[in-house]
């Protein structure tokens, strides 16, 4: 009986969660949606079935989309946390692994060699 319980309480949850990311997810879909068909109905009503402003040269809309304030303290470290990922991530795609790999080859090379070298005076000196 219980696992009856538990599953169908998961199965709400489970629900309940792709309900809510759906739904935030077709907000966004139906915002840009609608600044679109805004943006072609003036294209049209404007553009296309007068002559209004046929000597202007229309520039794109900016869709850039810029906030002056964070929303929140936890989203300002997500942001921090993303850049300094961001940050390491392009440091270490632009090591040059091979040199990187030759230098180190050679630097342990030249350890080795006069690591050998001291043990063979030793073994000469006695």
């Amino acid at each position: 009986m219980g696992g009856r319980i538990i599953g169908f309480l998961a199965g709400v949850t489970v629900t309940g969660a792709v309900y809510s990311f759906s739904k935030g997810f077709m907000k966004n879909v139906e915002e840009l949606t609608h600044a679109s068909l805004l943006e072609m109905k003036d294209q049209i009503d404007n553009r296309i079935l007068t002559d209004n402003g046929i000597d202007k040269n229309p520039q794109p809309p900016n869709r850039r989309i810029t906030q002056v304030t964070r929303p929140s303290f936890a989203e300002t470290c997500k942001d921090y946390w993303n850049e300094e990922f961001i940050k390491g991530v392009n440091w270490v795609y632009s090591i040059n692994w091979y040199q990187w790999g030759l230098d180190a080859d050679r630097k342990l090379n030249t350890l080795t060699d006069k690591l050998t070298k001291k043990i063979a005076d030793t073994g000469k000196k006695e």
